[in-house]
Parts: C-alpha cells; sequence; structure tokens
C-alpha cells in the first residue's frame, strides 16, 4: 500500500466518526496518523519523517541503544520542523520540547505531567488503567496479525469495535494494518491509526 493511500484511508476513518468524537472531551488537536519507531525495523526515520502529513504524530520507543541521545534529539527536531506531535516511549525522558509520553504495557508508573498520555491497550480490563492515568489516547494492539508480535493473539475487528466504544478517549488502531484491512475500520468509532511497516517499507 502506498503512503498516499494509507493516509487517504487514514483521514477517511477520522471524518466517518464525527459522532463518536462528539461525545469524547478532546482538549487537543490529537493526530490520526501515528509512525512507531523500532529497535529493529526503524532504518531512516527522518527520511520517513520527512513523508508524514500535518496530521501525524510519532512515538519514539526508545528502548535500546540504537536510539541514542543523538538520533532522539534528531528525530524530535526534524519532527517540531513538521508541526508534528511527539510522544516519548520507555524511558524516563528528559528531552526538551516534546508533546508527552506513551506507557507500555509493561510500564506501571505514572510521568507526573500535564502533557499528552497515551497507553497500550488490549482489552477491556485497561479502563481502569486509562483513567488512573488520566490517559489522552489509547492505542489497540494488535488488531491484525502482526510480524512485531508473531506469538500474540490478534484483537480483530469485532473485539476493538467494542473496545471503542467503552473507552472515554480517542481509540487507535494499531497491527497489522494493510491495504486491504484497513478498509474495514472504517465503520468503527475509533480516531485513526498507527504503524510500523507501513512507514518503514515506503
Amino acid at each position: 500500500m502506498s503512503l498516499k493511500t494509507f493516509k487517504n484511508l487514514s483521514r477517511s476513518i477520522f471524518h466517518n466518526n464525527k459522532s463518536k468524537k462528539a461525545k469524547l472531551k478532546i482538549t487537543r488537536n490529537l493526530p490520526y496518523i501515528w509512525y512507531l519507531t523500532d529497535k529493529v525495523k526503524t532504518k531512516n526515520p527522518i527520511k520517513t519523517i520527512n513523508q508524514l502529513s500535518d496530521n501525524s504524530g510519532i512515538i519514539i520507543r526508545n528502548y535500546t541503544s540504537i536510539f541514542n541521545s543523538n538520533l532522539t534529539k534528531l528525530i524530535i527536531k526534524n519532527s517540531k520542523q513538521k508541526k508534528l506531535k511527539i510522544l516519548i516511549s520507555g524511558i524516563k525522558s528528559t528531552f526538551p520540547n516534546i508533546d508527552g509520553y506513551h506507557i507500555p504495557k509493561w510500564k506501571n508508573n505514572k510521568p507526573k505531567s500535564n502533557k499528552i498520555i497515551s497507553i497500550s491497550v488490549h482489552g477491556l480490563k485497561d479502563i481502569r488503567k486509562c483513567i488512573n492515568y488520566n490517559a489522552t489516547l489509547v492505542f489497540v494492539a494488535p488488531i491484525f496479525k502482526t510480524t512485531s508480535h508473531n506469538n500474540q493473539s490478534n484483537i480483530g475487528i469485532v473485539k476493538l469495535g467494542l473496545l471503542a466504544r467503552n473507552f472515554p478517549v480517542p481509540v487507535i488502531a494499531l497491527g497489522g494494518i494493510n491495504e486491504k484491512n484497513i478498509r474495514l475500520l472504517r465503520s468503527l468509532p475509533i480516531h485513526g491509526v498507527g504503524g510500523i511497516d507501513i512507514f518503514e517499507n515506503h
């Protein structure tokens, strides 16, 4: 799938769900397209960032030394030049000019911040975590079978729809999204989509 197609379909998902968003207390301008870095798959994040559209955000998953301080600062600098939203995941960040933090499933300490906070979600049991962390948005994953988590069962369309209706904040679908299955998401009450492969492959 071309990035242009991905962006157009992501935009249609966003605009098709105005009724859901009208019921949510969205106080920030939240992107509906999200690019996640990966310790294995990410090869040239700056090139990828330059291809992102205005309504995009990036989650820097800074878990290993591959994303050293200088590279992270460069990613932030280029993202800010394009006016993208930037979230840091997996570290106690001291980087300036970020917009918030992403809390993965395995991380439990809550950032002391009034910035954007996103969390990883895998089921309805995570609603309590969403409330306790005062999350701004949630990433539900993996929706489809993904190369990043071969051994993890995917959530699927039906469960995603159920989760999206129950969470009190915007929902981003993540995991294994491609040209065929992204079209299945347009009828669901979600805010947008995110990915790794779709960006790295282009």
